[in-house]
């Protein structure tokens, strides 16, 4: 979304725009996207199909492209995830770039890449909305919880 931003900072806490977060690389550990095939998608900077739907913006323009890493959960408790016991035990074996197809109420495990200015942090986040008709408007709603 160009008005509020598509690009999130674990180590701010800070949802970026494009021209904020090509200023901050190293910050930025992940991307939302909606795509014709992935739909709801949060990547990597690192990650193939979110460099084709920002039309290449990271292959030409980024020097760092953090590789978080991702992994979608079910049965997790939302309200249980009090302290990071439970995302360390979660987040672990993590490969994918990218968790797409995301839907209200789905919770992904995440780990920031070694090239992240918060590296090696584990988190969850769950959708809690998805709106908008077009890809331009398009938003997503996420709560994050990551390790201190």
């Amino acid at each position: 979304n160009t008005t509020l931003g598509s690009f999130w900072s674990s180590v701010d806490n800070q949802v970026l725009k494009q021209a904020d977060a090509v200023l901050v690389q190293n910050k930025v550990d992940f991307v939302y996207f909606y795509g014709t095939t992935n739909l709801a998608t949060i990547a990597s900077t690192a990650d193939d199909q979110a460099n084709e739907a920002w039309s290449n913006t990271f292959s030409t323009n980024w020097t760092t492209r953090n590789a978080t890493k991702f992994k979608k959960l079910s049965g997790i408790d939302w309200a249980l995830v009090v302290d990071d016991e439970l995302i360390v035990n979660e987040a672990t074996n993590l490969t994918l770039t990218r968790a797409n197809e995301l839907t209200v109420g789905q919770i992904v495990a995440f780990e920031t890449a070694a090239t992240s200015a918060n590296a090696g942090k584990k988190g969850f986040f769950k959708v809690m909305e998805i709106t908008g008709t077009s890809g331009l408007d398009r938003t997503i709603t996420i709560e994050v919880k990551i390790q201190k």
